[in-house]
């Protein structure tokens, strides 16, 4: 091997490396963000817990999301030592980031060594990474330990060894405690070992210690989770079944344990090799599709159908900007990479045939069946994107799944470069040119919303800079001194220009400056803590609305009881209810008072019903509800201007901030709870109105009772122009 193709495979490890530095540099630099609403859902958790009050929130229930882990992690520096945990969390965070830039790098340099530069510069440019990189968040380190489970239980199986399995599967432990993100990824090192024909009985047995062990790291949680709530953890069975189904998995586990016992020539004359390797992508062909089955039957809390047509166009337009550059770099590139894969390289003389040079290790995979593992992982990690994309959440879900593509994008895109350099095939020219087209086409959002002046010119710099480095070894003497040829300089070259082009995004993206609106949000939370604590009693009720509820709720749990007073979600537009939307099933209730568009989900509603506030109020002893909402926009929580005008509510204290365009606003209601009682109004934000009118117009036979109904009693926030003009519609509607 030349000196050449080890010092280019050398660098493209340094810049992997410097590439991790880089992201968690350019974060850790950025200014500090106040804590979200699922930071201070797991700091209310954790403290809790470490204060003996037992694993509840901060509003008093047992959190059914996830496990409590990840809340304990980030809280216990505060209860040993007294450091802050949100500095804690902030640095946990950036090293998981960093984490899942290396192993997407790693999973791309077992393909393709050149190809690892390309997959972490591009992750180092991701913007929604570096986003969620700025929080407290659980995201990233559920996929950095998600990507190292799967690169310990591949090295497992192909290795043969019960210590990685071991490792293995107490990696998945921790990546499912963390977020079950990992779930979908866990038979992913057996069906790799079926298609890389590793013999069955090692093969079995390193996969029945990577689920021993993964259960009984994970077992503590299922049994806690089944005490509180009465079933199974994401199953949804009754509580009781978790014995008979550790039962039959400890028993399939210490029968694969044992399988070492067996011959493994035996083994093999009676499975074949054309065999194993369909097992293997039927298999996950397989487990897709019945992942796929349960997300779609698994009930949401917003019942929403899966994949609704409408939610999906929603979800790609608002995060596809975002992610164009690795859509662009994965998607493309992993078509690429899959051709390749069917259709591999030839090396020979370059003298007809269509064959390439002789190769020099430069270009040639290091693993065989490294793009069937990635393919293996982005097939079974389908499911999950489906089930996010399917109720409105965003790409944060999913990624473990990215950086796979990312790798195997990254490999597919330098194999094409391998082709159209080395192979001298006009057709890959034309190739390469169309498929460089549908990668623009792809990255254009992405490009259209990030891109700017100081941007191009940076990355102009770039390509001169590179330009010029390129002619200087073209010419010979810079690789003379390096001992380099043009080829492995080259490529050195281009893949230093890719990192550095990804650091300079990353430094464009990252916020320069503290977020308006989090001082904001961090001024609202300290007046109203104030507040509190100088005018009511310590041990009282208070409850909180949806906006700010957690935030807000964090610092006075213990001191007071802290209580939540949730609007229902999962309201769907019905044209045969009395007022045209229903709650699950039932469609008979005609006490709805406020009503407001789902944020996320643009085929629900979410609200308040008079008997159910009243009950939760009463049942609480609920005798102060602070209500912190966006005003002036379209979408506003109605649920305010409903206890403005109900008797047995008054307005203590009010204030509001400037919030963009729009204005933050927190207001203090004194209750009391037996003479509470709200009017028949429904107060309903336009947003609502306007999904509502467009329900019913689709059905507008049976619509017509319900319009007029809700027109009887509607009050639409803000009643502007545009709320007039879909009043205007339910009008002609209902015949009036």
């Amino acid at each position: 091997m030349g000196r050449g193709p080890d010092l280019t495979r050398r660098i493209s490890l340094a810049l992997v490396v410097g590439a991790a530095a880089a992201f968690a540099v350019i974060v850790a630099r950025a200014p500090a963000r106040f804590m979200g609403v699922d930071d201070a859902y797991y700091l209310g958790i954790g403290a809790n817990i470490l204060a003996g009050r037992g694993p509840v929130t901060a509003f008093g229930y047992f959190p059914s999301q996830h496990s409590v882990l990840w809340p304990v992690v980030i809280t216990a520096p505060q209860a040993w030592l007294g450091a802050d945990p949100s500095t804690w969390a902030h640095a946990l965070v950036i090293v998981s980031g960093a984490a899942v830039i290396v192993l997407g790098g790693w999973f791309a340099w077992r393909c393709m060594r050149l190809a690892a530069p390309v997959a972490a510069a591009c992750l180092l440019g991701f913007p929604f990474m570096i986003d969620l990189a700025t929080g407290l968040g659980l995201d990233l380190p559920a996929a950095a330990f998600t990507l190292l489970y799967l690169a310990l239980g591949v090295s497992a199986v192909r290795r043969g060894s019960t210590a990685w399995g071991i490792a293995a599967g107490a990696t998945f432990a921790v990546a499912f405690l963390v977020k079950e993100i990992a779930l979908p990824f866990a038979p992913v090192p057996l069906f790799a070992g079926l298609v890389r024909d590793v013999p069955l009985t090692s093969l079995i047995r390193v996969a029945a210690a990577t689920m021993l062990t993964a259960m009984a790291g994970t077992s503590w949680w299922f049994v806690l989770y089944a005490q509180q709530l009465g079933t199974v953890y994401r199953l949804g069975a009754p509580g009781w079944t978790l014995v008979p189904i550790a039962v039959v998995a400890i028993a399939v586990g210490v029968v694969g344990l044992a399988a070492g016992r067996f011959s493994n020539a035996y083994v093999h004359r009676q499975v074949t090799r054309r065999a194993r390797l369909l097992l293997g992508w039927v298999g996950a062909l397989l487990w897709a599709l019945c992942l796929t089955v349960f997300f779609a039957r698994t009930p949401t809390g917003l019942g929403t159908t899966f994949l609704d047509p409408s939610q999906v166009v929603q979800n790609l337009s608002t995060w596809v900007p975002d992610l164009g550059l690795v859509l662009a770099v994965g998607l493309v590139g992993g078509t690429i990479a899959i051709a390749s894969r069917i259709r591999p390289r030839r090396w020979g003389t370059g003298q007809g045939g269509g064959s390439l040079p002789e190769k020099d290790g430069l270009f040639d995979p290091p693993d065989a069946h490294a793009v069937d593992d990635l393919l293996i992982t982005t097939l079974c990690g389908l499911p999950l994107i489906l089930l996010v994309v399917s109720v409105g959440e965003g790409p944060r879900h999913y990624i473990a799944q990215i950086a796979l593509l990312v790798a195997l994008g990254a490999c597919g895109w330098l194999e094409l470069a391998v082709r159209v350099a080395l192979g001298r095939n006009r057709a890959a020219l034309v190739a390469a040119a169309l498929l460089l087209v549908a990668a623009a086409l792809i990255a254009m959002p992405f490009l259209a919303e990030t891109g700017s002046r100081r941007l191009i010119i940076r990355m102009g710099e770039l390509a001169v800079a590179a330009g010029v480095l390129t002619l200087l070894v073209w010419r010979g003497r810079l690789a003379r001194r390096l001992g380099l040829s043009f080829g492995p300089a080259l490529a050195a070259i281009v893949l230093s220009a890719a990192t550095a082009g990804g650091g300079v995004l990353a430094l464009y993206v990252v916020p320069r400056s503290p977020s308006v609106l989090d001082a904001t949000r961090a001024q609202a939370v300290h007046t109203i803590d104030a507040w509190v604590r100088a005018n009511v009693p310590q041990g009282s009720t208070v409850a909180f609305g949806a906006q700010l509820a957690f935030e807000t709720a964090l610092p006075l749990q213990g001191t007071f009881r802290t209580v939540a007073i949730p609007e229902d979600p999962g309201i769907h537009v019905d044209p045969s209810a009395p007022l045209g939307v229903r709650h699950g099933t039932d469609r008979g209730a005609t006490d709805w008072i406020s009503l407001r568009a789902s944020p996320t989900d643009v085929t629900s509603l979410s609200g308040y019903r008079a008997e159910s506030v009243l009950a939760r109020i009463r049942e609480l002893g609920v005798t102060t509800w602070i209500v912190t909402e966006r005003t002036e926009t379209s979408n506003s929580m109605s649920i305010v201007e409903a206890l403005r005008h109900a008797a047995g509510a008054a307005i203590v204290t009010h204030w509001e901030w400037p919030f963009g365009a729009a204005r933050l606003e927190a207001t203090v209601f004194r209750i009391a709870p037996d003479a509470l009682a709200f009017t028949d109004r429904v107060y309903v934000s336009r947003d609502a109105l306007e999904r509502i009118t467009v329900g019913l117009e689709q059905a507008p036979g049976p619509g017509r009772a319900a319009a007029a109904s809700l027109l009887a009693r509607a009050a639409v926030i803000p009643d502007d122009d545009a709320a007039a003009a879909i009043l205007d519609r339910l009008r002609r509607l209902a015949g009036r």
